[in-house]
């Protein structure tokens, strides 16, 4: 019913977790594609799962490590995860009920920060609660869901400097699919706003949202 899609960098190691997460629910997942930009992970990742789990070698690249996952995959289903993504009880289940009752529909998850950033995560939780539910513009870390048809008629995700993710999201709105929030919530690692600074990191997702935004409304 649903493909998993997970593009990993050369080093990653945090989709350990969630891979297996996913095994779990191998009733309604039907296959979960890595998609590797070198062939040195390629072959780490092939020795790791053995027959479990798809490895598909792309070129480097977000974008195209997504489209390719989705070329190779087999379900009516398209879900698109981040490496360092983990679920909540119950996530993959609740997505199942979401798709049966929204098929048309692009899917995505509230996000929640893990416990390895600054304090002042709770802000940029409220920040994606207003800008995905309120503004209805979701980023990739959310957990894209969506049909494969309705996915190759939207054109795929496009390299762009302010993000793979945002500009699919536009695109999918400008062909009138709606969006659906799933009733569970998506874990995320904020390791990212620790080392890079957290003030530096949250005014650079916010400068490139609002220059996404400009750049497809005028």
């Amino acid at each position: 019913m649903i493909s998993v899609i997970i593009p990993l960098s050369a080093i990653e190691e945090s989709h350990i977790s969630l891979v297996e997460e996913l095994l779990a629910h191998i009733y309604i997942i039907a296959e979960i594609i890595l998609v590797v930009p070198s062939k040195e992970k390629l072959a780490v990742e092939k020795k790791r799962f053995s027959e479990q789990v798809q490895v598909l070698l792309s070129p480097p690249g977000r974008h195209h490590q997504l489209n390719a996952g989705a070329e190779r995959a087999q379900s009516k289903f398209l879900w698109f995860l981040h490496a360092d993504s983990k679920g909540q009880k119950g996530l993959v289940e609740k997505l199942k009920k979401s798709l049966l009752k929204y098929p048309d529909k692009l899917h995505f998850f509230p996000l929640r920060f893990q416990d390895d950033g600054p304090k002042l995560m709770l802000l940029n939780t409220l920040g994606v609660k207003l800008r995905s539910e309120v503004l209805e513009l979701p980023f990739g870390d959310q957990g894209f869901c969506l049909q494969k048809k309705h996915f190759h008629f939207c054109g795929e995700f496009n390299e762009h400097p302010l993000g793979e993710d945002h500009h699919f999201v536009w695109k999918i709105k400008k062909y009138g699919f709606a969006l659906n929030k799933v009733d569970a919530c998506l874990y995320t690692s904020a390791r990212n706003y620790r080392i890079n600074g957290w003030a530096k990191t949250t005014f650079k997702h916010m400068r490139m949202t609002t220059q996404m935004a400009i750049s497809q409304l005028f």
